[in-house]
């Protein structure tokens, strides 16, 4: 990802630990499978390893035995350390998903609302900068419009309220 806010990427762990399913295919469309989160890595600069180069590069090993879920984490450790070296890849990868799975669980779960709020005022700030989205008559005002003037749309509502 490329200049996630913090809530976003914990949005993006959470997505990416709960999916269960892959695809359109049959065989991969039940919820048949579990993600799991081997390595994350920061940088600058997106690094030139993905999901073909580690393919590629696990074939390219003469293998022993049958791959499980330890050989194959830990080739694909490997192969992010020589890309992100230490200082680069997240140390404590099993309390981050631990931290972000019991998010879900707590039964209150006020800091998952402020993370989603915080996260729904990020993006709508983005989306506003980038002129995605026009800003409302309410949000112009707030930046200092004059007072006496008031747009097309504030002149049409008058006598609407929010819920009607």
């Amino acid at each position: 990802m490329d200049n996630i806010t913090s809530e976003l990427f914990i949005h993006l762990l959470s997505c990416v630990l709960n999916q269960h399913r892959y695809g359109a295919q049959t065989t991969t469309n039940a919820n048949n499978m579990i993600n799991h989160l081997v390595a994350i890595g920061f940088a600058d600069f997106e690094k030139p390893i993905n999901s073909y180069t580690v393919s590629k590069a696990w074939n390219g090993i003469t293998q022993k035995d049958a791959p499980t879920l330890k050989s194959i984490n830990t080739f694909v450790n490997e192969q992010m350390k020589k890309h992100y070296q230490e200082d680069g890849l997240v140390k404590n990868l099993v309390d981050l998903v631990k931290w972000v799975d019991d998010l879900w669980k707590e039964k209150e779960k006020p800091s998952l609302k402020e993370i989603y709020t915080s996260a729904q005022k990020s993006v709508d700030e983005y989306l506003k900068k980038i002129k995605m989205v026009k800003e409302s008559a309410g949000d112009k005002k707030q930046k200092g419009a004059k007072k006496g003037k008031e747009t097309k749309a504030e002149a049409g509502n008058e006598n609407t309220s929010p819920e009607s």
